[in-house]
């Protein structure tokens, strides 16, 4: 698969998926070849279409278990679904699986397998990079919120510097203001023995 903005795209048809494991399904999906590989049949069809109707048609049609699920038919396959087109999508993948063990195929797969690892690698490094980048701004955040902190503990410790100033201020002038009244008072009794006399 080719890698296309955020999608990647089927060498053999140009459909995008957007993510490798929806890739590997449109494959097995999609492209299950021109024979059917299930057992005692070999059927050949001229389009892939034709083929999956084939197999939907000859191969698909099951009935419910007694538990209400079908089963794949494939020997060897445990597939129990809800229901009965998941059966035939797990026909599908078995045959493209078959078609792809012959022995021109595993180059093909060979190939897709490592377009899909490079398209991975270089999505994990953008999503390093993004990482890498969140990571220094969270850096400078950290940074610029010390400042703020060593700001603020300045700040209080000036708040302290002016309270303490205002209440020696204040004390200072209740100290004044009570001289100034034991004055007024000293100097009341003085006026009042001076005018007894």
């Amino acid at each position: 698969m080719a890698a296309q903005g955020n999608g990647l795209i089927c060498p053999i048809c140009g459909h995008t998926s957007n993510s490798p494991g929806n890739a590997s399904d449109h494959l097995r999906y999609i492209h299950v070849g021109l024979r059917c590989f299930f057992p005692g049949c070999n059927v050949r069809r001229t389009s892939e279409a034709d083929l999956r109707q084939h197999i939907a048609d000859q191969h698909g049609s099951v009935a419910a278990g007694a538990n209400g699920y079908f089963r794949c038919p494939w020997p060897a396959c445990a597939g129990d679904f809800a229901h009965r087109n998941s059966v035939k999508r797990c026909l599908f993948f078995h045959t493209h699986d078959q078609a792809n063990n012959q022995p021109q195929a595993p180059q093909a797969v060979t190939v897709l397998n490592n377009q899909v690892a490079q398209q991975i690698i270089a999505q994990l490094t953008q999503v390093t990079a993004q990482l890498t980048q969140n990571s220094t701004q969270l850096n400078a955040i950290a940074a610029r919120l010390d400042v703020l902190e060593t700001n603020v503990a300045s700040m209080r410790e000036e708040v302290r510097d002016v309270a303490a100033n205002n209440a020696a201020v204040n004390a200072s002038k209740r100290e004044r203001e009570d001289e100034g009244d034991e004055e007024e008072a000293e100097e009341g009794g003085r006026a009042s023995k001076r005018s007894r006399n």
